[in-house]
């Protein structure tokens, strides 16, 4: 018998659910909803290069918002127009993006871009950050 597409949406919502009931304490204490938690993993899923940046990006992300400044982030047009998280998830992001979203990392950054070798370089200020620019990606 042939799969219907409600049988796998619900076997994909279990296995969500299962690998998010380990961090339903987490995400509880994080000040932020699921839905928040979900939408920032999956922008933080295409911004971070891997483990070691994720939750600083997440730190520079969540502080944007805190601060009232659009996140700008490249693979969401939304965040250039409208502060704060997009109205849905713009991926599916891994665990390592949802625990970075849960545990941001805190730093004196408040931007960061990746050079055209896919390394990470973090800004404290705008000058910086247009310094980095000149020097990264021109």
């Amino acid at each position: 018998p042939l799969t219907t597409s409600e049988e796998i949406a619900g076997e994909v919502s279990t296995l969500f659910d299962k690998r998010i009931a380990p961090l339903r304490a987490d995400i509880s204490n994080s000040g932020h909803s699921l839905s928040e938690i979900i939408t920032m993993a999956s922008i933080i899923q295409n911004e971070a290069k891997g483990e070691s940046d994720a939750s600083v990006i997440s730190g520079i992300l969540w502080k944007r918002i805190d601060r009232g400044i659009p996140l700008q982030v490249d693979v969401s047009k939304y965040t250039y127009s409208h502060k704060g998280l997009p109205p849905e998830p713009i991926s599916n992001p891994g665990l390592v993006s949802i625990k970075a979203s849960i545990n941001p990392e805190d730093s004196p950054y408040l931007y960061y871009l990746h050079d055209k070798g896919g390394m990470v370089h973090f800004a404290r200020t705008y000058g910086e950050h247009k310094a980095n620019i000149d020097r990264y990606l021109r």
